[in-house]
């Protein structure tokens, strides 16, 4: 059976649709390739060293609440609540990496580095990232809820 004008028109209606659309995506496909290619060697060229991460440093700024928003109840705002979340903080951090902790980095390709402390005495584990030349708190884990 032949194929009438009208079925020949949707086939070649499909076509051009299909060929259209594998062109835009080509074309979007390609411009991420410009856009992100610079962003992952800026993010590779500025991850931040192992020896860059202070844990006791970093302790003490979680401590503090400095991750926290500024909304947020726990953050300390007047200057005698951030004099003594500073103190308590440091006694905190001094005693729980004294009783003994273990520093681990995970390294995702140069890209981004990760940092777990898991305070022994404490069951606590703490992780950060470090991208684009700084550490940024990320999250922390009760062992004991596991």
């Amino acid at each position: 059976p032949a194929v009438s004008d009208e079925t020949n028109q949707q086939i070649l209606t499909y076509g051009m649709a299909i060929f259209a659309a594998v062109a835009v995506l080509r074309l979007i496909f390609s411009s991420f390739t410009i856009i992100l290619l610079p962003v992952f060697g800026i993010m590779y060229l500025t991850c931040p060293t192992d020896e860059s991460f202070d844990a006791k440093k970093e302790l003490k700024r979680v401590y503090r609440g400095q991750h926290l928003p500024e909304d947020d109840p726990n953050k300390p705002k007047s200057w005698l609540e951030k004099a003594a979340a500073k103190v308590a903080a440091t006694v905190v951090a001094e005693t729980t990496t004294a009783l003994g902790y273990t520093l681990t980095f995970i390294h995702a390709s140069g890209f981004f580095t990760v940092a777990k402390v898991k305070l022994d005495a404490a069951e606590l584990e703490y992780y950060w990232i470090g991208c684009l030349n700084k550490w940024s708190f990320a999250m922390s884990r009760d062992l004991t809820q596991t």
